[in-house]
């Protein structure tokens, strides 16, 4: 490795370098500890997605298991994988806006205010939430795969129609396109 880079600095300048790396390393994972624990805690900020898991698809799957089976009927059966789906897609649009989020603020800080305004927050919400939930229209009306139930599993979740499922598609979607999205952003951002 090569060191010499650090010769044409002042030693000095790179002692503050250190103590302010070192305080914002520190001062960062102390804030993400607090964010993390808010997130937790406040019921306002997490509360459409806890109780969907919690209050339906936590409850069901522990029934299912406990009786070995799903003993709920068809139109649970339905419900249920709709529920956990368009969750994890809620989960992972919301990641790739927050990256989007973080890239305008940090490449784009004069448009930021103008972009994430509280209506304008408000439509990106409902987008999140409306795109999850149409990605699930296709099995739910058997266009591409179904939703029913699968004994190889023993719950209920997409199934393959006429051999075509969308199952495999979302998972790769759910992370080929996240990834493309967060290095793209923060590599620009790293740029910046």
């Amino acid at each position: 490795m090569n060191y010499t880079v650090f010769d044409n600095y002042p030693p000095k300048l790179l002692d503050f370098a250190v103590a302010f790396f070192l305080l914002f390393a520190i001062l960062g994972v102390t804030g993400n500890c607090i964010t993390i624990g808010a997130l937790c805690k406040s019921k306002k900020l997490n509360l459409c997605a806890d109780i969907l898991l919690s209050g339906f698809s936590m409850p069901m799957s522990a029934v299912t298991f406990l009786e070995r089976g799903w003993h709920h009927g068809e139109t649970l059966c339905k419900m249920f994988p709709l529920v956990r789906y368009s969750n994890g897609a809620v989960s992972v649009f919301t990641v790739i806006a927050i990256t989007i989020n973080r890239y305008i603020l940090i490449v784009h800080p004069r448009i930021y205010n103008r972009v994430y305004s509280t209506r304008n927050m408000a439509i990106i919400i409902i987008m999140i939430w409306f795109a999850s939930l149409l990605l699930l229209l296709f099995p739910l009306v058997e266009v591409w795969g179904k939703l029913g139930y699968d004994p190889r599993v023993g719950t209920c979740t997409i199934l393959a129609v006429n051999g075509k499922s969308p199952k495999i598609t979302f998972y790769v979607a759910a992370f080929s396109i996240p990834s493309l999205v967060i290095i793209v952003c923060y590599t620009r951002i790293y740029q910046v």
